[in-house]
C-alpha cells in the first residue's frame, strides 16, 4: 500500500486509505520509547495527484501516541491527527554530478522531497510527518501540576505537604516601587 508506481497515479491520480501496521513505517522506529511509543495502527487518508510535473500528496494520518508527560512524568495517550501535504519529485539524472549550486535550496525546492525510479515508497514521508507531529514538550493536561520540586510527589494527587518557603524573595521590595 506504502510503494506506488507512478504510472498509476498519472491519469486521475490515486486514493490510499486504511490502517498501516507501525512497524512498516521505519522512521517510527528511530524514537526512543522513553519520548513515546507509537500503539496500534496509523490512520492514513491519503490522495496522491500528479500536477505541474510533481506528484501531490495530500490527506490525513491519525496515530495514538502514549507519551511520558514533562510536568509530571505520567504516561498518557495523545491522539494525533495529521494534516499532510507533499510534493514529489522524480529525478531525471541519476549520474548527474553534484555541484555547489546544487546544494543550495531555492525556495520553491524546500518543500519539495526527490526520489529515484518509477516507484514512490511513502514509508518514510509518512513516519517523518507523524514524527513533526508529537509535541517538544507534551503535557497530559494543560492544568497539569507537575511534581514538587522539593519531594518529588505528584501534586496532581493533591498537595504534598512541603513547608512553604519561609525565605524572602530578595525582588520583592521592587513589589512597592514607583516610578513617575
Amino acid at each position: 500500500m506504502l510503494v506506488v508506481n507512478i504510472e498509476q497515479i498519472r491519469d486521475r491520480g490515486i486514493s490510499l486509505a486504511g490502517d498501516v501496521p507501525v512497524d512498516q513505517l521505519p522512521e517510527l522506529g528511530k524514537l526512543d520509547p522513553r519520548d513515546g511509543l507509537f500503539l496500534g495502527p496509523v490512520k492514513v487518508d491519503l490522495r496522491l495527484e500528479v500536477a505541474g510535473g510533481m506528484i501531490l500528496l495530500r490527506g490525513h494520518l491519525g496515530a495514538a501516541v502514549e507519551q511520558p508527560c514533562s510536568r509530571c512524568l505520567n504516561d498518557f495517550i495523545l491522539t494525533l491527527d495529521v494534516e499532510v501535504s507533499l510534493a514529489f519529485e522524480q529525478r531525471n539524472d541519476e549520474n548527474m554530478e553534484v555541484t555547489e549550486e546544487d546544494l543550495e535550496l531555492s525556495a520553491e525546492e524546500l518543500g519539495v522531497v526527490r526520489f529515484d525510479g518509477d516507484t514512490l515508497n511513502l514509508a518514510d514521508a509518512i513516519g517523518e510527518q507523524l514524527m513533526l507531529a508529537l509535541p517538544y514538550r507534551p503535557l497530559c493536561s494543560e492544568q497539569c501540576e507537575g511534581l514538587c520540586s522539593r519531594c518529588g510527589a505528584d501534586l496532581n494527587q493533591g498537595p504534598c505537604g512541603c513547608q512553604p518557603d519561609d525565605k524572602e524573595n530578595p525582588f520583592a521590595v521592587l513589589k512597592n516601587l514607583r516610578i513617575d
